[in-house]
């Protein structure tokens, strides 16, 4: 897979983040990359995908969270897995553990 333009700077800023334990707005890690919030969706997911899920870490894009309502986009989960009415408890958990985690050596590469 192609690595989206800006992942890694995305990656570097969300881990910081996890590191002060807070949520984060996509448009505040736009600002942050210079990328247009709505473009966070294919760097998120290819950290979620292959950085997070093939590693077995908490999802760090589990804090990013759309400004006016603190909860993340439609992209959170990958496609095809679907939690349905436990959606927001998977979602507060994920926060926790990415809050919970020691991200210090965790490396892009």
């Amino acid at each position: 897979m192609t690595i989206p333009a800006k992942t890694r700077e995305v990656f570097e800023y969300v881990k910081k983040c996890a590191g002060d334990m807070r949520t984060v707005s996509y448009e505040e890690v736009g600002d942050a990359v210079g990328l247009p919030a709505i473009g966070m969706s294919k760097p998120l997911g290819y950290i979620r995908d292959s950085i997070c899920r093939e590693r077995g870490l908490p999802w760090l894009n589990a804090i990013v969270v759309n400004k006016g309502t603190r909860r993340p986009g439609d992209a959170f989960l990958p496609a095809g897995v679907a939690m349905g009415r436990d959606e927001e408890r998977l979602w507060r958990g994920m926060v926790l553990h990415v809050f919970g985690f020691d991200w210090e050596g965790v490396t892009f590469d």
